[in-house]
């Protein structure tokens, strides 16, 4: 009988989360696979705490460590978040800190994964045409069939192709500068000697 109490207490309590967890969900449709670390905090009665300070800090493959910051959501009490993009292949861990308002320690989490940042771009040999059609509506371009290469190609020397030149030409160089300047210096001289003159100075 006791051995049933004790597994039944067991299972009811295993599946409870903790009073800081951190979770590192990866958004899909973000490009370099960018991680959204997701830190809940509660109090010893398992309420939402917001006022909490939160040091959080991954590790990299290489072992370099980046501290991030981690910004409490209005849509969720308790929840904080940050966002970091991985820069290499490999595992990352993440660690939190959390210390409460009145300065002492509430706790801590880890959550970890892997990256690669390569297995997006050969999941398929497929093109993405979806994708590819967006980047040619964003840049002016267009798509060309199969069928529609030979009438590209030669059309290629009758298309407009903007042309954009850098041109570095010297102050003195302007038209009317030169003058100007020049003016500039002989009305202070004029000026200097009218006011000379009104004082009374040599």
């Amino acid at each position: 009988m006791d051995k049933f109490w004790r597994q039944m207490l067991r299972w009811l309590v295993t599946d409870v989360p903790g009073r800081i967890t951190l979770q590192a969900v990866q958004k899909p449709n973000e490009t370099n696979q960018l991680m959204v670390l997701q830190v809940r905090v509660r109090d010893k009665a398992f309420a939402p705490v917001d006022n909490a300070s939160l040091a959080l800090e991954v590790q990299e493959p290489g072992g370099e460590r980046v501290q991030l910051t981690a910004a409490a959501q209005t849509a969720e009490s308790g929840l904080y978040e940050a966002t970091y993009v991985p820069r290499a292949n490999g595992g990352y861990l993440a660690q939190v800190s959390v210390t409460d308002a009145t300065g002492a320690t509430a706790g801590g989490a880890q959550a970890g994964w892997t990256a690669d940042l390569e297995a997006r771009e050969f999941q398929s040999i497929k093109a993405n045409r979806p994708l590819l059609e967006k980047i040619a509506r964003h840049t002016g371009g267009r798509i060309v069939k199969m069928d529609e290469l030979e009438d590209f190609a030669r059309g290629l020397p009758h298309q407009e192709v903007p042309v954009m030149e850098v041109w570095i030409k010297p102050l003195w160089d302007l038209p009317g500068v030169l003058p100007a300047v020049c003016l500039f210096v002989l009305s202070c001289f004029a000026a200097e000697w009218a006011l000379r003159r009104w004082k009374g100075l040599p």
